[in-house]
């Protein structure tokens, strides 16, 4: 009988320890997976700082208004074409005193800058960063396909260009704000559908190509946050071309940012679940 006992504990015993093993690897596996979570949002994180980093740099562009101890002048402000310079002028009208526009708008620090559309600024240069970027994102998700980390990436990546720009848009149509190059007032919404600053749909687009990356690459491979130096890149261009208002870039590039985050999140891109499976397999793996 005892033998009997014995030789059954002998079986139990090895299922306990097996039910041991799992529950240990299932907490390594739970742990795992916080951290990876950790991981993803440390990304968005830094993308998010890239960002504020874009903010900085064009709150950096804000010109003081200089005040001056002179009683004898008045404020005539007079806007010169092509320039965000204006003039303070005498009660006589004998001399006039160059004076700079203190910030409005929204966030308070709309303001035109000096007009520049030389070198790495000319407007040619802007396009071609935009329509190489669309180029790049649109072929690399048809070469590819979903069947890899890689080519999923470049899905989502048209994913949230195509959202953010037909998001961007629908803002456009709906505030209707002025231009720096139709006015020097930067609170003049509402204008008429022709109107269509806010937000800038460029800057949009691109933080909107380049977040699904980031997001997925960027803990593994650092230099993958160079791709930030685009829409970076962009919405300081637009406003030295007086296309743009400071507030239009800011908000279009938090705009690209969350719809790339919320395209990487998915649990398929949006446009694959749309489209028939050979589409998703990929030019380069047809042949």
């Amino acid at each position: 009988m005892n033998v009997v006992v014995a030789h059954a504990i002998d079986h139990v015993q090895p299922p306990a320890t097996d039910a041991k093993h799992r529950t240990g690897s299932g907490l390594d596996l739970s742990i795992s997976n916080q951290w990876r979570w950790v991981a993803g949002k440390l990304a968005v994180t830094r993308h998010l700082a890239v960002i504020t980093l874009v903010l900085c740099v064009l709150v950096l562009h804000v010109p003081l208004a200089h005040a001056s101890g002179d009683p004898h002048l008045v404020d005539r402000p007079t806007p010169q074409a092509d320039s965000s310079v204006w003039y303070r002028q005498t009660s006589s009208g004998a001399s006039q005193v160059p004076i700079t526009p203190a910030s409005d708008g929204l966030f308070g620090l709309d303001h035109r800058v000096a007009y520049d559309n030389h070198g790495i600024w000319n407007r040619n240069v802007q396009k071609n960063v935009m329509y190489a970027t669309l180029a790049t994102v649109i072929g690399g998700s048809f070469l590819l396909g979903d069947d890899t980390k890689l080519g999923d990436t470049f899905w989502r990546s048209f994913d949230a260009v195509t959202v953010s720009a037909a998001a961007a848009q629908a803002m456009k149509w709906t505030f209707q704000r002025e231009r720096p190059s139709q006015t020097s007032d930067p609170n003049h919404w509402f204008g008429g559908i022709h109107n269509s600053s806010f937000p800038s749909g460029e800057v949009t687009v691109i933080s909107a190509a380049v977040t699904p990356f980031i997001v997925r690459y960027g803990s593994e491979h650092p230099a993958v946050y160079a791709l930030a130096a685009l829409p970076l890149y962009d919405a300081i261009a637009r406003v030295k071309t007086h296309g743009h208002w400071q507030s239009d870039v800011i908000v279009g590039a938090l705009l690209g940012t969350a719809v790339g985050i919320w395209a990487s999140r998915r649990q398929q891109s949006l446009l694959v679940s749309w489209l028939p499976g050979g589409f998703s397999v990929g030019y380069v793996y047809h042949f």
